[in-house]
């Protein structure tokens, strides 16, 4: 899960320059990036108004 400041945008970075394909369902806040070449997909959410750019967050679940 990466926490963005402008989802659309990261999503676009990511479709541009590592071959994923951006999905999102209806009415979702998450957008889940898709390996076109079978690897590990990535989840983008939108990050907190509160979180500092630059700041990480990890969490493991």
């Amino acid at each position: 899960m990466i926490y963005a400041a402008n989802v659309e945008d990261t999503a676009r970075f990511y479709e541009r320059h590592f071959d994923f394909k951006a999905t999102i369902l209806p009415g979702d806040r998450i957008v889940e990036l898709v390996a076109q070449d079978g690897g590990a997909n990535i989840m983008l959410h939108q990050a907190a108004k509160g979180q500092r750019s630059g700041q990480s967050i990890v969490k493991l679940t």
